[in-house]
């Protein structure tokens, strides 16, 4: 699970529009606003619902008496909370509760600056949203409409804020020159300190457990804005989610750009499989706002339509029959992976359960690597996309069966592919996962198969190490650790014999009676352009091999040893502080 710093920016606005609803109803009724006229959200309570009854005589009035009894003796205890009433706030009211509040003589209004921001924050996010969306059939819902609420609810506030503002800036500066001290009183804090033991009359003292409170607390309001499931309200969460996952992309490009310059590709790798994952969580949240966006194209093609119009082009015209879409708006449906979705979308349909499909290379031409990606035309960018994924497609699809066993990792991009089948819808998140295979071949160019290269240089350095240690111990033996201790480095050199140091893949197309590699032979096709496995190849066997270090040293404690015998000569002066 993400932590909440990491949310779509579309859950970020519902949770500033809720900030505003909240106070602006909190504020107000402090003001003295009543109740009565919001809208209390939700069936009536129960408890306090009036039944009649009827009153019940003689063996009937008697065994109602006992059965009432009896259900008393086995409920639970009634919890002295009772469920906040929540209060569902329209957004035409935020102007005539912001009025009242500033209105009021019961109080000095003090407008939080935290507020006047988190309404900045809001309009700012619609001003963003295109106008190509269109207004509602009622004026009473549209962007335009509630944009200006938003921008009116905050002139009437801001004024009140003013002095809060001077405030709190000037609070924040007295808080910047206080950070040296403060992180140093922290540090020394502890220094004067002395470590007394409890007395035994104090451990001896009875338990006193505070009685508990019988009395009921009064529930605290509850206040929301109401939430509108209209094509307005769907079409900014979409604005908001796509994005959200463009600008994730143009992060994950800079990073494979800083991986050119020296970066470790385990972190690389290890950020793009976390993007991945963070992207399926804000398609999940999407889904469960709005229940019929459930792939892909439910999710964007609406988008790109309304955006292709927009723009002043049919969003059905094709320049060339062969086309996926059309390239007048390349910027665009690049920008929502609308070229890799149709790729994969034609792919998914050849995929048939117990085979895998095949490519046969240069079926639908070669990749001109002279050219860079980002130099080509739209035209030519697409057919360089469309066969990279259809010449790796089949070695994708045939690892994605293997690496649900396999004892090292596996990325986003395996378990989606594992999902596909003919017909099934396809999510967001993992045409995403593919996109990402295509950015690392564009940013690394010819840097792509160094990420191989690397898993080579740090396998056949575990494998060294443990051959060393393995000859080094061979005639040394202890009693916490046996010979058949042993069988866990080389389980290990197992591991990297048959995953690293052979082409899995290759060897699994002739288990299967296929072959499908380009017709110079090149070894490690796939992972030679699939840097994103290889740093998760890495990382977990570096991870592995750190652990079976750790339990290795602390059975033979000749670590401890060394280290108290290095202090030991540093506490006496026989070794210079410098080393």
């Amino acid at each position: 699970m993400l932590p909440p710093a990491l949310q779509s920016s579309y859950k970020t606005y519902k949770e500033d529009t809720n900030t505003i609803a909240s106070w602006l109803a909190t504020k107000a009724r402090q003001c003295g606003y009543s109740a009565d006229l919001l809208d209390l959200d939700g069936s009536p309570n129960p408890s306090k619902a009036v039944q009649a009854s009827k009153r019940l005589k003689g063996k009937a009035r008697k065994k109602a008496q006992e059965a009432s009894k009896a259900a008393s003796a086995a409920a639970p205890a009634a919890p002295n909370t009772v469920e906040p009433p929540t209060y569902v706030i329209k957004v035409k009211e935020f102007i005539s509760l912001a009025e009242y509040i500033v209105g009021s003589s019961k109080s000095l209004v003090k407008v939080p600056t935290g507020l006047v921001r988190v309404l900045d924050r809001a309009i700012k996010l619609r001003k963003q949203f295109s106008s190509a969306a269109g207004e509602a059939a009622n004026p009473d819902e549209g962007h335009a409409y509630f944009l200006a609420i938003l921008e009116k609810t905050r002139d009437i506030l801001k004024p009140h804020a003013a002095a809060d503002n001077a405030e709190h800036q000037r609070s924040s500066s007295e808080s910047e020159l206080q950070d040296t001290q403060i992180q140093e009183e922290i540090s020394n804090m502890f220094n004067r300190l002395d470590l007394e033991e409890p007395s035994q009359e104090f451990l001896d003292a009875p338990d006193n457990k505070p009685a508990p409170s019988t009395a009921k607390k009064e529930p605290t309001p509850k206040y929301e804005i109401e939430s509108p499931q209209t094509r307005e309200e769907e079409y900014l969460a979409a604005h908001c989610l796509l994005t959200d996952v463009r600008n994730i992309r143009r992060f994950l490009c800079a990073l494979w750009k800083n991986y050119q310059e020296g970066m470790d590709l385990c972190a690389v790798s290890i950020t793009v499989n976390t993007a991945i994952d963070f992207v399926r969580e804000l398609e999940l949240d999407m889904v469960r706002r709005f229940p019929a966006k459930t792939d892909y194209e439910s999710i964007v093609m609406i988008f790109y339509m309304a955006q292709s119009l927009h723009r002043g082009h049919n969003p059905e015209h094709k320049q060339q029959s062969g086309d996926l879409f059309n390239l007048a708006v390349y910027d665009l449906a690049e920008d929502i992976m609308l070229p890799t979705y149709s790729i994969l979308s034609s792919l998914q349909d050849v995929i048939r359960n117990g085979s895998v499909p095949q490519y046969k290379p240069g079926f639908l031409g070669y990749r001109d690597r002279r050219t860079h990606w980002h130099q080509k035309t739209s035209r030519d960018k697409i057919h360089d996309d469309r066969l990279v994924m259809m010449e790796a497609f089949p070695d994708l699809v045939l690892l994605s069966m293997m690496t649900s066993k396999m004892p090292l990792a596996e990325d986003e991009l395996m378990r989606g592919i594992r999902q596909m089948s003919p017909g099934k819808e396809i999510p967001l998140w993992l045409v995403f996962a593919a996109q990402c295979f295509l950015d690392a071949q564009h940013e690394l160019k010819a840097d792509i198969s160094k990420g191989h290269d690397q898993l080579r240089r740090n396998a056949n350095s575990i494998r060294a190490s443990i051959d060393q240690n393995l000859k080094f111990h061979k005639q040394l033996r202890i009693v916490n650790w046996p010979k058949a201790n042993d069988k866990a480095f080389t389980d290990m050199l197992y591991v990297i014999d048959q995953w690293i140091g052979r082409d899995v893949v290759a060897d699994k197309w002739q288990s299967v009676q296929r072959h499908a590699v380009t017709p110079d032979g090149e070894s490690f096709q796939l992972f030679r352009q699939y840097p994103v496995m290889c740093g998760l190849f890495s990382f977990s066997l570096g991870m592995r091999y750190q652990d079976l270090q750790i339990t290795f040293i602390n059975a033979w404690g000749s670590l401890m040893y060394t280290g108290q015998l290095y202090n030991a000569v540093r506490q006496e002066g026989l070794m210079p502080r410098s080393k």
